[in-house]
């Protein structure tokens, strides 16, 4: 009998507590140890984990706004690709599956981004990245630019950039925390 009291359940209740079986409207509560998560951030003195049941982290505005343009390139490619591929053309059939493929690649980082993946910066970066070069080498040497794309990497080049933004995904380290080794980025040295 003693040793089945000694035995606490990992059962989290909503304020971050361990909480004993039994003894959960008698007052069993006790506290669980803090845990250091990668964004450092949370409440009740126990962080947020990547991952975990409930993340905690605050998804900044532009994250959305970013996960949204994303959505709708999903639903835009998606269904352009279906539209191609029920044509029934068989040379632009590569280029149905090639939108269906965008789409669900798509859909996969807005579903990223909204969960604060550090993965779904990645992917969106470089989305960007190669979206604006294939702007502009086809400005350059085409002079057929889709200057809507342009804009529309250039946004979430612009909105994902911010240092809150990367701390959110859990891709840099807070503003307050102490290195054990000075960083070698002169942003962060500040």
């Amino acid at each position: 009998m003693r040793r089945k009291l000694r035995r606490w359940a990992i059962l989290l209740d909503g304020a971050g507590a361990l909480v004993a079986p039994g003894l959960e409207a008698a007052g069993g509560v006790r506290r669980a140890p803090r845990r250091v998560s990668r964004a450092g951030q949370g409440s009740d003195n126990v962080p947020a984990m990547p991952g975990g049941e409930k993340d905690r982290r605050k998804r900044p505005l532009s994250v959305t706004l970013v996960a949204l343009l994303a959505l709708g390139v999903a639903v835009y490619s998606t269904v352009y690709g279906v539209v191609i591929l029920e044509g029934g053309e068989a040379d632009r059939r590569a280029d149905g599956f090639f939108h269906l493929a965008l789409g669900v690649g798509a859909l996969a980082a807005c579903v990223g981004a909204v969960r604060l993946r550090p993965w779904a910066w990645a992917a969106f970066m470089t989305w960007a990245v190669v979206g604006l070069t294939h702007q502009i080498l086809r400005y350059l040497f085409f002079g057929d630019a889709t200057y809507a794309d342009m804009a529309i990497n250039t946004f979430a080049v612009l909105a994902l950039s911010p240092l809150e933004v990367q701390i959110a995904f859990g891709l840099r380290h807070t503003e307050n925390v102490e290195l054990a080794r000075p960083t070698r980025n002169p942003l962060d040295r500040g």
